[in-house]
């Protein structure tokens, strides 16, 4: 990487994205588009993840499964991948296009799932909803870098959804929706864009307002006028016994 790049991502924090059923050129090209269009991270790919990055694992189910689920073992490199992030202690989380259905039921970590075509503007919505854990009155969005806070949402065991709106007044429809389609009360509930009072309103006429895993940032990490979310449920871990 030249010094002028080099420096210019410096106190950027870093997304490594690890594809799952994608070629290498798909994801390198991929990070490319990226980076151009949130600039505010460094989006990475390659063999190794930079220090303090946090990994996205791409995982296209159906690439990975033939389609029907009936080649699932394929999908264990995802896993393992996450197994192996967890023990170095580092944060990672697995982002899945298709039937979560056909992958193995017991699983560590955060998945979260898709069926949008568009990897990139998934993506998006992922990284500005996952910056918001990181946002503070003091120094908002200045100091990201190693993820702190994600760290901690890492650590769980869930599988979640993202939604997105163009404006925080359509949070707390967004929210009654998932929380409506959905046998389970949320366990992590992050957004982007939407100031404290009416976040905080939201969560107390959902009867949500005990969650710990929660925070909101008042604006988006590209000072875009729009709402991103993610919620996630609690889901066994393959180290849990699924009872618990």
């Amino acid at each position: 990487m030249p010094l002028a790049q080099s420096l210019a991502t410096f106190d950027k924090a870093v997304i490594h994205l690890e594809g799952w059923g994608m070629s290498t050129d798909d994801v390198l090209a991929l990070t490319g588009r990226l980076n151009q269009s949130l600039p505010h991270i460094h989006w990475h790919a390659g063999e190794v993840a930079a220090s303090g990055a946090l990994t996205l694992l791409l995982v296209d189910i159906a690439a990975l499964t033939g389609g029907k689920g009936h080649a699932f073992w394929n999908a264990l490199g995802p896993f393992q991948s996450m197994e192996r992030a967890r023990r170095a202690g580092e944060p990672a989380l697995a982002l899945c296009r298709g039937r979560v259905s056909e992958l193995p039921a017991l699983r560590d970590g955060v998945w979260i799932t898709t069926h949008a075509e568009s990897w990139e503007s998934k993506l998006l919505t992922v990284a500005r909803a996952l910056a918001a854990l990181e946002w503070n009155a003091q120094d908002g969005y200045r100091a990201m870098q190693g993820w702190r806070a994600v760290r901690t949402l890492a650590r769980a065991d869930l599988l979640a959804i993202t939604a997105s709106g163009t404006e925080a007044e359509e949070f707390p429809a967004m929210l009654r929706e998932i929380c409506a389609a959905s046998l389970m009360h949320p366990t992590a509930l992050v957004a982007a864009g939407v100031p404290a009072r009416t976040y905080g309103r939201t969560l107390v006429q959902a009867g949500l307002q005990d969650i710990t895993l929660q925070a909101a940032a008042p604006m988006t990490l590209d000072g875009a006028v729009r709402v991103d979310t993610l919620v996630g449920f609690a889901w066994p871990g393959a180290n849990q016994p699924s009872g618990s």
